[in-house]
């Protein structure tokens, strides 16, 4: 049975007028809070190496997405949009193909993929969900909308529900749909108008973490969370910030698109692991990565300048994380992309200084290196820097 969705602006529409019981709290952040490099690198408990199977396909790709199945890690990468899979347990790669086109079990735009239990499922952007095998073999839909907006992402939650979350702000006046575990609609939350400082195109990031989805604005000074059906909005104090009023006249006059980091704080790559969230930031011209922890709404930040020779772990850690990309929660852990030959040089140029936290990374990263010693050997010089490393971290909690 093919459920049809709504037009977006009829959902919202529906939604909205019948509405108004959404709870919502609110909380606040003063930011960039305490700022201390060792502060900051305490938040972390375990950085370590995930130990899978390189091959032509997965190391010179650039991740674009990855999923966790039960027994299965699947990742989508490079411009060709190679779907690949491996055994969770121990790295090995089990498959590989590439998903992008107009073929049977193809696509020409995804959104980040889900896992049903050992399936994976790639919600495209024609509004229907694929599913596939641990070889990579397309199952078939496992679900297809009729008038869904392509500006919408589908997030699976532990719960097994689901939730459209906006990924443009342009066209549309809710965040998120909530819906059950038949596709139909429940409920909508966090209507535009309370989006006191909106800048056209500017794209949230978000993650789900069990039956929580957390989101935010580049442009917006506020983190946005769903707590199974409760509102929670946590507003970053920052210092001079830029009001709606000014924003509104900086955008007739065109400066602000002209040179919006001139005037606008920003925020970006939304994680969440234990109790912190983690992001990046500019505020007042100043560049931070950030932990607010979930509880108390303290922040931690280290700034983000210029590299300098480690003097310490904590000097690594920062380093570490100033250096990552695809950066990717599950909840419980942030997965992130590193070149080999930044973190060799991390880890290995500054191994007296290692704490014992950087020397389990060491060690989980030699391990790595020794699994892959053939295939490294076979690469040039250039290959092997770029060879990408992917990391799992674990934060305090």
């Amino acid at each position: 049975m093919n459920h049809k969705l709504l037009t977006i602006a009829a959902i919202c529409a529906t939604m909205m007028a019948c509405s108004g019981k959404n709870e919502t709290s609110y909380n606040s952040a003063e930011f960039p809070g305490t700022v201390d490099k060792k502060a900051f690198a305490d938040k972390v408990e375990s950085i370590s190496v995930l130990n899978l199977q390189m091959d032509d396909d997965w190391t010179l790709s650039y991740i674009i997405e990855m999923a966790f199945a039960d027994n299965y890690i699947y990742m989508i990468g490079s411009s060709q949009w190679i779907l690949m899979s491996f055994d969770r347990k121990t790295g090995k790669k089990l498959a590989g193909r590439t998903i992008k086109g107009n073929g049977r079990g193809e696509v020409l735009g995804f959104h980040p993929p889900f896992c049903i239990g050992d399936t994976l499922c790639v919600y495209d952007r024609k509004g229907a969900i694929l599913q596939y095998d641990h070889k990579t073999h397309y199952i078939g839909k496992l679900h297809e909308f009729n008038n869904i907006s392509p500006d919408y992402s589908l997030v699976k939650m532990a719960n097994g529900n689901y939730a459209f979350v906006a990924t443009s702000f342009n066209v549309i006046d809710t965040a998120i749909i909530l819906m059950d575990k038949d596709f139909n609609n429940t409920s909508a939350h966090f209507s535009a108008p309370k989006f006191d400082y909106h800048i056209d195109d500017a794209n949230p990031s978000y993650y789900a973490e069990g039956d929580t989805l957390c989101l935010f604005m580049i442009d917006d000074c506020h983190i946005y969370t769903l707590y199974g059906d409760k509102e929670q909005i946590t507003e970053l104090k920052v210092p001079n910030p830029v009001t709606p009023k000014k924003s509104q006249d900086l955008s007739k006059s065109g400066d602000a698109v002209i040179d919006v980091g001139k005037h606008f704080d920003r925020f970006y790559c939304l994680c969440g692991a234990g109790r912190s969230i983690f992001i990046k930031a500019t505020v007042s011209r100043k560049k931070y990565l950030s932990f607010i922890d979930k509880y108390t709404y303290k922040v931690v930040s280290a700034p983000l300048v210029k590299s300098k020779k480690p003097a310490s772990s904590a000097d690594i850690i920062v380093s570490l994380f100033k250096q990552m990309s695809f950066l990717h929660s599950d909840g419980k852990y942030i997965y992130a992309q590193l070149r080999n030959a930044d973190l060799e040089k991390l880890l290995e140029d500054h191994n007296n200084i290692l704490d014992n936290r950087l020397k389990k990374t060491q060690a989980t990263y030699r391990h790595f290196i020794k699994r892959n010693a053939d295939y490294i050997k076979g690469l040039e010089p250039e290959e092997r820097d770029a060879a990408n490393v992917l990391l799992k971290i674990k934060l305090k909690d």
